[in-house]
């Protein structure tokens, strides 16, 4: 079955009941793309489970509160998180907050006790959440021959370039290079008004709050 793409997407949302089950996991792919400042926008998220039975349990507990799906195999219906229905390398769900692609071991950058001691420790939402390095990022894209994974390698290499520069010349890198009117002066990005975030906004927020937060990447 096809996943939903007309579902809403709420980063946040997913990471902070990641949060609240507890749950041990590198975030990796286009939303740590994201936060890493890359301009671009994503419609799911991909975590790197620490692989063992309590943490899964946490993970299936925290896409059943989701109201998540499982929708791996096309040819079989969808169904509700199990630990003993997770056979592939990657698990995909549809939540009621987007899609959720469980992966338990990325190609070319491996798995969670790989990514862990390498990974930034980042804010989103007053969340703390490990997120693959830029570095990474870079090498996973690199081995990848499909047009949107050399798409967002051309947008990573272009970040690593100006966090680069940024680092070494005057202004430090707390400067937001996106429009002030769009961004708080902590950097954190306006919200749309009303009760129905966009996805832009919220997106637009995070990427500009990742460039001002900059210094402040907690790393382990």
């Amino acid at each position: 079955m096809s996943r939903d793409a007309d579902r809403p997407f709420d980063l946040a949302a997913i990471i902070a009941a990641l949060d609240r089950h507890g749950v041990q996991y590198v975030l990796i792919g286009c939303a740590a793309a994201l936060l890493h400042g890359a301009p671009t926008v994503t419609t799911d998220i991909d975590v790197v489970p620490e692989r063992s039975e309590g943490n899964i349990g946490r993970l299936m507990a925290c896409l059943g509160e989701l109201g998540a799906r499982r929708t791996t195999e096309p040819e079989v219906a969808p169904a509700s998180p199990a630990a003993d229905d997770l056979r592939f390398r990657i698990e995909q769900f549809d939540s009621r907050f987007g899609a959720v692609d469980v992966v338990f071991e990325a190609t070319r950058i491996g798995g969670y006790e790989r990514l862990v001691g390498r990974a930034d420790r980042m804010d989103v939402d007053g969340v703390i959440v490990r997120v693959a390095s830029l570095d990474e990022e870079i090498m996973g894209k690199q081995w990848s021959d499909r047009d949107k994974d050399r798409t967002h390698l051309r947008l990573l290499l272009a970040v690593k370039h100006e966090v680069d520069t940024r680092s070494q010349g005057p202004g430090g890198a707390g400067s937001c290079r996106r429009d002030p009117a769009r961004c708080g002066p902590d950097g954190t990005g306006g919200r749309a008004s009303g009760a129905g975030d966009q996805l832009e906004d919220r997106t637009r927020g995070v990427a500009c709050r990742r460039e001002a937060a900059e210094r402040r990447v907690l790393r382990r």
